[in-house]
């Protein structure tokens, strides 16, 4: 018997290897490290969003830095994933944590 994978799990492998690719651009060097630590499917066909999700951002940077540099990664995480799962992807929760 096959067993059936969470979905939530997959979309977060996925969604996890599509922002560690967008980090690697130059625009992004202020950034070490982005973990996703949840992602859930809406049930609500209606709901605003398909998929939400939470990230958490390695980072040194100055708060006013790291705030627009996140906006731009959230922004163009949105973009990729829209096009690539033909779903909508909302981040809700940004965290901040010191690299080690």
């Amino acid at each position: 018997m096959v067993m059936m994978r969470d979905p939530n799990i997959v979309q977060k492998k996925y969604l996890t290897k599509i922002v560690s690719n967008i980090i690697k651009k130059e625009k992004y060097h202020g950034i070490s490290k982005v973990e996703i630590f949840f992602v859930f499917g809406s049930k609500v066909r209606t709901a605003m969003c398909d998929w939400v999700f939470g990230m958490k951002v390695y980072t040194t940077l100055p708060t006013m830095e790291r705030v627009q540099l996140v906006n731009q990664l959230k922004l163009e995480v949105r973009r990729k994933t829209d096009s690539f799962f033909k779903q909508s992807f909302c981040c809700t929760d940004v965290v901040f944590e010191t690299p080690i």
